[in-house]
């Protein structure tokens, strides 16, 4: 639509806006992780083991949140092939941290499921990286200047306008595995640890069905 710099600023505030979630997921991570989690389980050993996992992988969710918004910038350009490795090398480097990590191979210590997290930030800081480089180096049809950019009320408002459809589906998703925990905790742990295997064997299913 020859919009440039509408196209520039949009992705400035993509990147500003990740940066304000990424904040706001260390408080709810560190802060409201224990009040979350005590609904699913009573066992004191399950709950630090999962607070202790959360603290990690959900306050430091920063990464995570900067590296998709690049993919989403990079895929808006045509650029398909770098959001691609941002995902590949991104879990290849969480899948060899984890052995590592969780049983403590060689140099590195035994931290169990605080290794387990570890390793997934890993992953996705190596992934921001990536991804960093595709925005501010490699792609050519977009200048964002960060050091200049100021807040546009309007460019927020459409972009949450734009993505609140798919904000109110992952949110959905969300609620109903939160419904159905509650609902399996009442047969035993097992039951939910089932559930989560299956949501990730789920993933493999639908991964191809969302790259077409």
């Amino acid at each position: 639509a020859k919009m440039q710099e509408d196209a520039d600023s949009a992705a400035e505030h993509g990147l500003a806006l990740s940066v304000i979630g990424g904040v706001a997921f260390i408080l709810i991570g560190f802060f409201l992780s224990r009040a979350f989690l005590s609904a699913f389980t009573d066992k004191a050993a399950v709950l630090e083991q999962a607070v202790s996992y959360s603290h990690i992988a959900v306050g430091l969710s920063l990464f995570l949140m900067i590296s998709v918004m690049c993919e989403k910038i990079q895929q808006a350009t045509g650029n398909m092939i770098i959001p691609m490795c941002q995902g590949l090398v991104g879990a290849i480097v969480n899948i060899i941290f984890d052995p590592l990590l969780i049983f403590g191979i060689g140099p590195f210590p035994e931290l169990g499921v605080t290794g387990a997290a570890l390793a997934t930030i890993f992953g996705q800081f190596v992934s921001m990286l990536i991804g960093l480089w595709g925005v501010f180096i490699h792609q050519k049809m977009l200048s964002v200047r960060m050091r200049q950019f100021r807040w546009k009320a309007g460019t927020v408002l459409d972009i949450y306008r734009v993505g609140l459809p798919g904000i109110i589906m992952q949110s959905t998703v969300s609620v109903m595995t939160a419904g159905l925990n509650i609902i399996l905790i009442r047969f035993s742990d097992i039951a939910v640890s089932v559930l989560g295997i299956y949501f990730k064997l789920q993933t493999f299913i639908f991964m191809p069905v969302f790259g077409i």
